[in-house]
């Protein structure tokens, strides 16, 4: 065991700091058990149903139980009496107790075990610090004051010190059952945040060790499926055709390799062939190919770059251009996620455009919100400036509401404004282009289910410059099968009638798609 608790212990110091602010919201403490034990075994059978009730987690009715035995003036009935205030949710005026309790029990070793943790509910690590390290003077192999010192210590950030003290705890009693189960609990969370992190192959040795120890514990089995999932080669191929009103036809071809080279970088190589035609007989096409690297900074924080050329050929010549892209992810909570990135591309929607070769460069950052679990809010700012001395604003933001999560059911309202500094000829440039949408989907492609969809149908109008109003509406709708043996099929199309759905502001834009992909 101490071989394990060593292992590493440097890179999980961020897990123990939470796993120490999960454990001080539970009804119930290791330490509470095991002081609880002490004072159960003096107790007189009067107070046996008080007893009773705070070990079931019965905390009010526990509390008005001791509140009634509290002239004995006992010390045994006054700390059942705190913790079951404190543990009740009022930990402020809990700690008040344990304070009083001290002064009247000075130097006592259970007393003051149980105001260390009461400061502990309150988040004030050093006085708990100091507590438990005179008792541990007198006594250095006590249990509860060698685990409560480690929770203090990481509460205060002093992860090595923390670390050492829980090691000494699991040394002089890592048998008990509920000392197992908090161990467990410890591994399993320190291997999620390693997970989270990019380091596999030190999550994986840890869950293993888990499920060795408790080979039915749901939780790191889903972490173990979440490593080995995320460990795997993916290759996918695409093939979409689209068409619009203004008759253009366009055929592209994408293939995309993924591989976790290393830890905390996932290499990924993509390629393309886009070929696009007019009904007048003029043709142009573009080849592609891409390398990307996803790097895990850390839990919270995630880089992305890429770099590839791009060569677009037309029936007089052909021109080749680098291509580069960078990115930050950072998503500190479930709440919150924010990107900002910067990349470049080259005008590719219709012939006219491959052959004017305009690079554009997008710098862009978006948020996504969640102000409840079912209510959030995304958007998106992006400012292009391209190589024809065009620039373009753009703002998207979207509400939504999810009423359902499995299937996913959500509701919302999407609009969009964008404008061009200079109006151009040979594509979609007004000063002024707006929409507004409510759209509703439906989608299992999250879940377990061998099959899946997702259906979103949107409904709204739109503005070109300072023109009328007009309706607009858009359709999506997939169609997928996940086999077992890693192989994923998925159907699309997708129909749109928005100006900004085209390069040149026809309406009536469609498309199909058509995906294999295996991971291995």
């Amino acid at each position: 065991m101490k071989a394990f608790i060593h292992l590493k212990a440097k890179l999980y110091y961020s897990y123990f700091f939470n796993f120490v602010l999960k454990l001080s919201k539970l009804k119930t403490t290791l330490c509470f058990l095991l002081v609880f034990i002490a004072l159960r075994g003096m107790a007189q059978d009067p107070l046996q149903e008080g007893y009773d009730m705070l070990e079931v987690g019965n905390f009010t009715n526990a509390e008005l139980f001791f509140s009634k035995h509290l002239n004995s003036n006992g010390k045994t009935v006054r700390i059942c009496h705190a913790r079951a205030v404190g543990l009740g949710g009022r930990k402020e005026e809990a700690l008040d107790l344990f304070i009083d309790l001290a002064d009247d029990y000075q130097q006592d070793v259970e007393v003051e075990l149980n105001l260390a943790e009461a400061y502990l509910w309150n988040s004030e690590a050093p006085p708990a610090i100091s507590l438990y390290e005179e008792i541990l003077k007198e006594d250095p192999n006590n249990f509860v004051a060698n685990l409560g010192l480690g929770n203090a210590l990481a509460l205060k950030k002093q992860y090595g010190p923390a670390l050492e003290s829980i090691e000494r705890a699991f040394s002089l009693d890592a048998t008990n059952p509920s000392v197992l189960a908090s161990y467990t609990s410890i591994s399993t969370a320190m291997a999620y945040d390693l997970y989270k992190r990019g380091r596999y192959s030190q999550a994986k040795l840890f869950i293993d060790k888990v499920i060795a120890i408790d080979p039915n514990n749901t939780e790191a089995i889903n972490i173990s499926s979440l490593i080995s999932e995320d460990a795997k080669t993916t290759i996918q191929a695409n093939y979409l055709r689209s068409t619009d009103q203004g008759d253009n036809n366009v055929e592209d071809k994408q293939f995309f390799l993924s591989y976790q080279l290393l830890e905390r970088h996932r290499l990924g190589v993509s390629a393309s062939v886009r070929n696009t035609s007019e009904s007048s007989g003029a043709s142009a096409s573009q080849q592609g190919i891409t390398l990307s690297d996803k790097i895990k900074l850390g839990r919270k924080l995630m880089m992305n770059l890429g770099v590839g050329i791009t060569a677009s050929r037309t029936m007089d010549s052909v021109v080749e251009r680098l291509r580069y892209s960078a990115s930050m992810e950072y998503q500190p909570n479930d709440r919150l996620y924010s990107r900002i990135g910067y990349g470049n591309e080259i005008h590719n929607y219709t012939v006219g455009l491959i052959e004017s070769n305009i690079l554009m460069n997008h710098y862009s950052w978006a948020v996504n919100y969640m102000f409840t679990p079912k209510l959030g809010t995304y958007f998106n700012v992006v400012y292009t400036d391209q190589s024809d001395d065009n620039q373009r604003q753009l703002l998207y933001g979207s509400i939504y509401y999810s009423p359902m999560t499995k299937p996913l059911v959500r509701v919302g309202i999407n609009y969009n404004i964008l404008g061009f500094s200079a109006q151009k000829d040979n594509y979609f440039s007004p000063d002024k282009y707006q929409f507004g949408e409510t759209f509703v989907l439906l989608s299992n492609e999250e879940s377990p289910h061998m099959f899946k969809y997702k259906f979103q149908i949107g409904y709204g109008v739109q503005q070109v410059g300072h023109q009328e109003y007009q309706a607009i509406s858009r359709v999506e709708a997939l169609f997928g099968l996940d086999f077992k043996n890693g192989l994923a099929l998925r159907v699309k199309y997708l129909k749109n009638n928005t100006a900004a759905a085209t390069a040149v502001g026809e309406y009536n834009f469609q498309q199909g798609m058509l995906s294999l992909g295996y991971k291995f």
